[in-house]
């Protein structure tokens, strides 16, 4: 039987599902923290089912009102009442694009209020689906702008081996600021319908660095050992003292490769958690 859910601060403002509510103690209302190489939820070790559904952030027009247009609400709704009765309990999906279509940051620097409100309404619906996101805050491939983009604005090139500038300061100071930004004004946005900082919502289960990052032809060495990825990971993943927030970089990284060791934090079924990200927490 069909049901309204009502959403907090969203006047005369529902989200339609097919089945009944979930309880409110189904929520994600607490942080799934890191104990050692496992994950813990209120204190017990928490193991999940989790899926991808990267393309969430372009349901609907992309133009229009931000309320009734832009975004297709019912259908995010469905879709996230599809994975709940699948049994999901964490879904990945991409927080980026530098295109005019549903893009998050056009322009260096310029992010796009209407698609962020949203994105708003993804965290809520995830929330009163019982279900937790990962959001992915860049792409390394040219799909909806990418990395290329930000090699871009900085009047360097882009495409394979090029982009590898991107991971490299030296090369790229630009690159390192913008993305920077954009993690910062991310973890800082206050959801319009919670009044709750992304940061500080436990709907989010973790924050995925990049979706596919790697370094790959440089050199030998660098297949071998991963030196300058590791090295960005841990510019954006080092911990500032909040605990609360969880960061690993995509585990199909190209590290190591040639070598056949494990990347660190990929040892584990799912991806284990590294720290915070640096800006803004």
């Amino acid at each position: 039987m069909a049901s309204d859910i009502p959403v907090p601060g969203r006047p005369g403002g529902h989200l339609s599902d097919t089945r009944a509510p979930v309880p409110a103690s189904a929520a994600a209302d607490s942080f799934a923290t890191r104990c050692g190489i496992r994950f813990c939820l209120d204190g017990e070790e928490y193991y999940f089912a989790g899926a991808s559904a990267y393309d969430l952030f372009t349901f609907g027009s992309g133009s229009g009102g931000t309320e009734t247009e832009h975004m297709d609400e019912a259908r995010v709704d469905a879709h996230f009442a599809r994975m709940r009765d699948d049994g999901v309990d964490a879904v990945r999906l991409w927080m980026f694009s530098h295109e005019d279509w549903h893009g998050f940051e056009k322009a260096e620097g310029v992010y796009n209020e209407q698609q962020f409100a949203r994105f708003d309404y993804i965290i809520e619906s995830a929330r009163t689906h019982g279900l937790r996101l990962m959001p992915v805050f860049e792409n390394y491939w040219e799909a909806y702008g990418g990395i290329d983009t930000r090699l871009r604005w900085e009047g360097l090139s882009g495409g394979q081996p090029a982009r590898a500038a991107f991971f490299v300061k030296k090369r790229c100071p630009g690159c390192f600021t913008s993305y920077k930004k954009y993690v910062s004004y991310a973890l800082n946005r206050t959801n319009h319908y919670s009044s709750v900082t992304y940061k500080d919502d436990p709907t989010i289960f973790a924050w995925d660095l990049m979706n596919e990052p790697r370094y790959e032809a440089q050199s030998p060495e660098e297949d071998a050992e991963g030196t300058t990825l590791r090295a960005w990971v841990d510019e954006f993943g080092v911990s500032q003292g909040d605990p609360e927030l969880t960061v690993f970089r995509d585990r199909s990284a190209h590290m190591a490769a040639k070598s056949g060791r494990t990347p660190p934090a990929t040892a584990s079924p799912t991806p284990t958690p590294t720290t915070s990200p640096t800006a803004g927490a």
